[in-house]
């Protein structure tokens, strides 16, 4: 799996590996997306707009399905998806801002 980050204004959010890198107080999240997944820009500017707003509360891990056979066929016609790890529950686009909130439980 590759790690990568989500740029934030002039901060740079390192997207932890794994969850057991991450503060217990965190909320460990998995973004499935691939490169040239326009809806998956979508997706990352409000996973974006999250860690802005809650800097403190979240780690995401950013997984490229591209890299497994096994991601391609669960998610291929289904990303962006972001999986909340701790209830291996999973939201899939289309998304907005307060669904995302809600999917994460901070609204």
């Amino acid at each position: 799996m590759t790690q990568m980050t989500i740029e934030l204004e002039s901060n740079v959010v390192d997207c932890i590996g794994s969850a057991e890198n991450a503060p217990l107080a965190y909320t460990a999240l998995t973004f499935y997306t691939t490169d040239g997944c326009h809806l998956c820009e979508e997706a990352t500017v409000l996973l974006r707009q999250l860690m802005a707003q809650y800097p403190d509360r979240f780690s995401i891990e950013i997984v490229d399905i591209i890299e497994s056979e096994e991601l391609v066929e669960r998610y291929g016609t289904r990303i962006p998806v972001v999986m909340k790890n701790d209830v291996q529950n999973d939201l899939g686009w289309p998304f907005s801002y307060a669904e995302l909130l809600g999917f994460v439980a901070l609204h």
